[in-house]
């Protein structure tokens, strides 16, 4: 091995000794991963700026889902209140048991009222609502209070502001007093009568919500005045139409209906309600007008939800025997079989009640 070479392995260590030269180089070059939060500080020298990194779908998406969960509710809690609901819907419980499921429920729902009025879970709230005493009802008032407009605005959250609505009770906690409410609600029903807007189930829930606090006289003379509008023939509008008369403005559409608005409010609870109660406390020749309002009619109501539960009450509570026969026993002897296998209503209870009634004629 002649000459001119220096020792052995010399040239190895020289090739490794610039790899690592030219390694060295590329990592002084690049420069360093900063986070997002880090970048534009300013803290290192030369007082460059860099440029805004753009924003990717990927961050968008995750700033997205972040979003969405600061929004979501807590799905826990939405799971034990929905087990609470079904407890709660069962009929044969006991008070006691009862009694410690709300309370159960409105632990976990405190300070959360409006949130959970608004959620899909609303009908457990609904129904502590429903069986809560007034001590425990009242933080749920006081919370909603402000927002019982527009919760009374939505199809679904309706019936949880008419079971937190009670007259008596706003009379109480507003310490009003109860003449001058009854005094003002007197001058609004008289003029609802007097125009004859009696067909919307807003103003049977005012009228009824009247009739509790109202003595005996006067229940009667309102009453009264509303029975000849429930039994005469009377123009069907819609719900605008009856806006725009009570705001002034000419009706869209006037169309004659051929039947009592009796049978028409019977599509709604508060309509039945209202037509049980100018049974029950009007007079003689009252009744003598509704029963013969519904000849020819009575089978199409007691076909419908709410019209059968009249009928069955007019049974009971009308004792013209000779008329109750003409209008309502004869027609309804002639559809017995139509009568009992009806599947129209759904509803077990008229079912029930008209099979007794088939038994007993």
């Amino acid at each position: 091995m002649a000459g001119g070479g220096g020792p052995p392995g010399s040239k190895k260590r020289k090739r490794a000794a610039a790899r690592r030269s030219k390694a060295s180089k590329r990592a002084k070059g690049k420069k360093p991963y900063e986070a997002p939060a880090a970048r534009g500080g300013g803290g290192g020298g030369g007082g460059s700026k860099e440029e805004p990194q753009p924003v990717t779908a990927m961050d968008e998406r995750g700033e997205a889902e972040e979003m969405s969960e600061s929004t979501e509710p807590d799905c826990s809690l939405e799971k034990e209140l929905k087990l609470l609901c079904v407890k709660l819907r069962y009929y044969n419980m006991r008070t006691n048991r009862r009694c410690r499921l709300v309370t159960e429920a409105l632990r976990k729902m405190d300070g959360k009222y409006l949130e959970i009025a608004r959620s899909p879970t609303a009908c457990v709230l609904q129904l502590c609502v429903k069986w809560c005493s007034h001590s425990e009802r009242d933080p749920i008032f006081v919370a909603l209070q402000p927002h019982l407009l527009d919760l009374s605005l939505d199809e679904h959250t309706v019936f949880l502001v008419h079971n937190i609505i009670n007259l008596l009770n706003i009379i109480s906690k507003l310490g009003l007093q109860k003449s001058s409410v009854l005094q003002h609600m007197t001058t609004v029903i008289q003029q609802v009568l007097e125009k004859g807007i009696v067909e919307y189930s807003i103003v049977h829930t005012v009228i009824l919500e009247y009739l509790t606090i109202a003595d005996k006289t006067s229940a009667l003379d309102v009453i009264r005045q509303l029975i000849p509008h429930l039994t005469e023939r009377t123009y069907a509008v819609d719900e605008l139409s009856g806006v725009a008369r009570l705001l002034g403005k000419p009706e869209v559409e006037k169309k004659r209906s051929s039947k009592p608005l009796l049978i028409q409010i019977m599509q709604t609870k508060e309509g039945l309600k209202l037509g049980l109660a100018c049974l029950k406390h009007g007079l003689a020749e009252d009744r003598k007008r509704i029963i013969k309002s519904l000849k020819w009619r009575i089978m199409k109501l007691a076909l419908s939800d709410y019209g059968c539960l009249f009928v069955i009450c007019l049974l009971s509570i009308v004792d013209n025997t000779e008329l109750v026969t003409e209008v309502v026993i004869d027609v309804l002897k002639k559809q017995l079989k139509e009568l009992i296998f009806d599947k129209g209503t759904g509803d077990t209870h008229c079912c029930s009640s008209f099979t007794h009634f088939v038994h007993v004629i």
